[in-house]
């Protein structure tokens, strides 16, 4: 008997981001804001007498709710686990995340203390398996959920658009410089840990010790507060360049050297493979999702969590000559024109996801790929 088509929704949070857009389509996927009932996503601070009624309505009244066979929740999205736990959802229909950012290492890591790392473990472990973005994901996930259930947990890569791909392959990094650049937002808060910004900053204090015309472009939007307390912090302020948001990446990696992204537990950043694209090589942290492709090109650009140790590796990186940079940056655009171009990434993607479709449903259900 020929599978019937899987019905899939993806619940997302505030806007979508735009590979969600390019992968998700692609295995028929319609799409769904976790907060479609009382709106709050896009509020700065919203109360919590928004958010759990929101939560509890929108669940309450997902929009043909007994349509869908896999409901897919973005980085996750609480609401399809509230379903679930108040038995809005039949058996046959499964719940999965995926994990494309900080939750993962966060939970892992113990970052949200023991009482609340218990109790989001509990609840983790609703879902019906895990869709991962990178094998660092998939790494970190395995540590946290009984081993009996490491089957259901399944990797799939991150993709550079194709427009992306055509707006920076031409690009010529300037090797030469002492520039580095890091792309990523906050404004604040938890966002400097996670990103890595404070390892970043104290790795560039060192390493300014030894190459006094190192200096730093940061792209992404990061409040006031946050960079006066990381330039007035033994910093000169002609050193650090913040752009914040910019609608193009060209001219900014043209005019570097190195890309730096140093975070703990960024699931699969855009901006890494991007920058590689550009042919500049990154220097990130070995719990940078991208760690796999950026070995490929030499494991010396991966550093522990470590300010001492990612500033040995700025020194390191630019006291290679010019020539040896510039085979690294030839090196870095052919592995992630190999790896990570977005119909390969797409082919792989549909695979997975119809090998997890095939483990919850039987193979009674399959993918519309589209």
């Amino acid at each position: 008997m020929k599978p019937k088509v899987a019905k899939i929704v993806y619940v997302h949070g505030h806007g979508i981001h735009p590979n969600r857009l390019k992968l998700f389509p692609s295995i028929g996927s319609e799409f769904i804001p976790a907060d479609h009932k009382l709106p709050w996503l896009h509020l700065p601070n919203p109360p919590i007498i928004r958010k759990i009624p929101s939560l509890l309505l929108s669940s309450i009244f997902f929009p043909e709710k007994n349509k869908w066979d896999l409901i897919i929740g973005d980085n996750p999205q609480h609401l399809p686990v509230v379903m679930k736990k108040l038995r809005l959802l039949r058996p046959d229909q499964k719940i999965v995340p995926y994990l494309a950012g900080e939750f993962a290492y966060f939970l892992a890591t113990g970052y949200y203390g023991e009482r609340k790392t218990k109790r989001l473990l509990n609840w983790f472990l609703n879902w019906d398996a895990y869709l991962c973005s990178g094998e660092m994901t998939g790494e970190l996930v395995r540590k946290v959920v009984p081993s009996e259930r490491h089957h259901e947990i399944f990797v799939v890569p991150n993709c550079v658009r194709q427009e992306r791909f055509a707006e920076l392959r031409n690009v010529q990094p300037k090797l030469e410089s002492f520039r580095m650049v890091f792309v990523g937002n906050g404004p604040s808060g938890f966002r400097i840990h996670y990103k890595g910004l404070d390892l970043m900053f104290e790795a560039f204090k060192i390493a300014k010790k030894h190459l006094p015309n190192l200096s730093w472009t940061i792209v992404g939007d990061w409040s006031d507060e946050v960079k006066r307390q990381f330039t007035q912090n033994g910093i000169a302020s002609q050193d650090v360049r913040w752009l914040g948001k910019v609608t193009s990446l060209k001219e900014i990696f043209q005019e570097s050297a190195l890309y730096i992204h140093c975070a703990r537990g960024d699931a699969s950043p855009n901006t890494v493979v991007e920058a590689m694209v550009a042919g500049l090589p990154a220097l990130i942290s070995e719990w940078t999702g991208t760690r796999k492709t950026v070995k490929e090109v030499d494991e010396r650009l991966i550093a522990p969590l470590d300010p001492k140790a990612i500033a040995e590796r700025i020194i390191w990186y630019f006291s290679l000559t010019t020539e040896e940079k510039r085979k690294l940056s030839e090196r870095s655009r052919e592995i992630v024109r190999e790896n990570h171009n977005e119909s390969k990434v797409i082919e792989i993607f549909q695979e997975k996801v119809s090998e997890m479709i095939n483990y919850l449903f039987e193979g009674k259900l399959t993918i519309d790929r589209k």
